[in-house]
């Protein structure tokens, strides 16, 4: 069941602007200079893993690089308030 902050985060992080913050703000990496925000979009959010389960995540990103470089990086923003077992 669902936690009711859950819905609170999901529509936080559901911002491009919001999600560049996050990263420029915890991750200290030469490489988060280098995405390009601009062209971010969420990405299909369910998927089957090799185990033919199917998980649903929160939020997927795909942010490309401004290098000009095809590489892409998908960030997974999963928010949950207990632990998996």
């Amino acid at each position: 069941m669902p936690h009711p902050h859950d819905y609170g985060y999901k529509d936080l992080f559901s911002h491009p602007q919001i999600l560049k913050e996050l990263l420029t703000s915890c991750v200290s990496e030469p490489w988060v200079a280098d995405l390009d925000f601009s062209r971010a979009c969420r990405v299909e959010k369910s998927f089957i893993t090799g185990a033919k389960k199917k998980l649903e995540s929160d939020l997927i990103w795909r942010i490309p690089l401004t290098s000009g470089v095809e590489v892409y990086l998908y960030i997974l923003l999963e928010f949950q308030s207990t632990v998996d077992r």
